[in-house]
């Protein structure tokens, strides 16, 4: 919908990609954490900081300009 938002030379690779960044992320933080201890001082405090950085490392990677709330 907002494929001219991308500045990636390639869109879909790239929106591919990012996908599975998110959900290596979101396997390794969440469904099978491991020792939790490595990751306590890496990862943000709540659940809905975790989704905020998520989504801002997935646009950056994507070249996609967030507007300010």
């Amino acid at each position: 919908m907002r494929r001219r938002e991308i500045k990636q030379a390639d869109p879909r690779a790239a929106t591919a990609l990012g996908f599975v960044m998110i959900i290596g992320t979101l396997w390794e933080v969440v469904v099978s954490p491991g020792d939790a201890k490595l990751w306590k001082g890496l990862l943000p405090k709540d659940d809905q900081a975790l989704g905020r950085e998520l989504t801002r490392s997935f646009l950056g990677y994507l070249g996609v300009e967030r507007k300010p709330m």
